[in-house]
């Protein structure tokens, strides 16, 4: 929780938005909710590409981290954990999977791993079974809700591009 929060959002829109120069502006976007993300930019004519390509960016950092906590090929109850943090945080980020190929692409591959993994270890249902299940689920979801749409974000080694602009680091 940080100021913010405690702030109403016409406030904010009205007195404190409008003072600000891009990159302030930025900023004070990462602190707002996604909700209140939107909200603004109606006043503000902040196009809706910049505002989706700023909101995934927002979101892949969280998923990143998830997925590289996954990366290790030791089967052990610890990497378990993190595949189910992986697949909360995919959960609440699925948007992302509609505009970014590569993360689409590694989470499905992730999905389909732990079904193979799941069937290779029948007699331990207690972690497999709940990570088959539940990697059945979201793939379900994936696949049916959450189709590709269009590529957004393109990840180069200096940092992140919409494919149009700089490379702007995280």
């Amino acid at each position: 929780m940080n100021y913010i929060d405690i702030l109403p959002l016409d406030v904010i829109r009205v007195h404190i938005f409008p003072c600000l120069d891009y990159n302030s502006r930025v900023s004070l976007m990462q602190l707002l909710k996604p909700e209140e993300r939107w909200e603004i930019s109606k006043y503000y004519r902040i196009s809706p590409k910049n505002i989706l390509y700023m909101e995934l960016k927002f979101r892949t950092i969280d998923v990143f981290k998830a997925l590289k906590a996954c990366d290790y090929k030791i089967n052990n109850i610890p990497r378990l954990q993190n595949i189910c943090n992986l697949f909360d945080t995919m959960t609440k980020h699925i948007v992302i999977t509609q505009y970014y190929m590569g993360l689409r692409e590694a989470f499905l591959n992730k999905l389909t791993e732990c079904l193979v993994t799941s069937s290779r270890h029948p007699d331990d249902n207690d972690y497999y079974g709940v990570l088959a299940e539940r990697a059945t689920k979201i793939l379900e979801l994936v696949i049916d809700r959450y189709p590709f749409l269009y590529q957004v974000i393109t990840v180069n080694s200096g940092g992140w591009s919409d494919g149009t602009g700089p490379v702007i680091n995280p």
